[in-house]
């Protein structure tokens, strides 16, 4: 039997529910729900609500070494909650949004200035209201948002 008739036969077998592959698909699913359940509930105990504002980084220019830093900037904003933000950032450097910004400075060879309108606590429904706090034109959106989602079941 060749390589394509033994996936056809297999892939029949899962569609029809052949030889107990459904009944595995939903042992497997409630296994994944309960251990999605388990995992919010030990990061809702584990992770410590935000003692301090993260490093501000809106409105902010970074370059990369070496690039010339009177080229016009590539204009980026970040949305998001915590971890766009930055939190759990010592330094403005350490942020998400200044690595990224390094990052396509030094790829683009040309500066990039940041506006950052994320929140930390910010979930998935609250990015609309901070795409209007986006007041500039923009060139690129970085989009990071989840973890309050997943925390609080959204």
């Amino acid at each position: 039997m060749s390589r394509a008739a033994r996936a056809r036969r297999i892939a029949a077998a899962a569609a029809y529910g052949g030889g107990g592959v459904g009944a595995l698909g939903l042992v497997g699913g409630a296994a994944l729900y309960g251990l999605v359940i388990g995992e919010t509930k030990l990061a809702r105990r584990r992770i410590p609500g935000a003692a301090a504002e993260p490093p501000r980084v809106h409105d902010t220019v970074w370059t990369a070494p070496g690039v010339n830093p009177r080229r016009p900037p590539i204009r980026m904003a970040v949305l998001g909650d915590s971890t766009a933000a930055g939190y759990g950032a010592q330094h403005r450097r350490e942020t998400p949004a200044a690595r990224l910004a390094i990052g396509i400075s030094a790829a683009a060879r040309r500066p990039v200035h940041v506006t950052s309108v994320a929140v930390v606590g910010a979930e998935s429904n609250m990015l609309a209201d901070q795409v209007t706090h986006v007041t500039a034109p923009v060139e690129l959106a970085v989009i990071i948002v989840g973890a309050n989602d997943v925390t609080h079941r959204i």
